[in-house]
């Protein structure tokens, strides 16, 4: 577990411990499981696509040698692919 400062705590899987972690969502879009608090405090939304682009520029300048990436938080493979990919 990793602190963001600007969106709260970052939960990292321990098989994704060499991982970049890329925040494409932030919290979860269910949260309402009773068996899970990880993400009770954080209101569910979605990154804009320039906030991830900028993201993982300044990665790929700070560490060129990245290898894996995560994607992470609650649900982040929820966004329709034209906002992933736009033509």
């Amino acid at each position: 577990m990793l602190l963001d400062h600007a969106q709260g705590m970052v939960f990292r899987p321990p098989s994704e411990a060499n991982s970049f972690i890329l925040r494409i969502t932030l919290g979860c879009s269910h949260n309402a499981c009773t068996f899970c608090a990880m993400y009770r405090g954080i209101q569910f939304r979605t990154r804009p696509l320039e906030k991830i682009r900028c993201i993982v520029e300044n990665a790929a300048q700070r560490s060129p040698d990245i290898r894996r990436v995560f994607l992470g938080d609650g649900y982040a493979l929820m966004l329709p692919p034209e906002n992933c990919c736009p033509s």
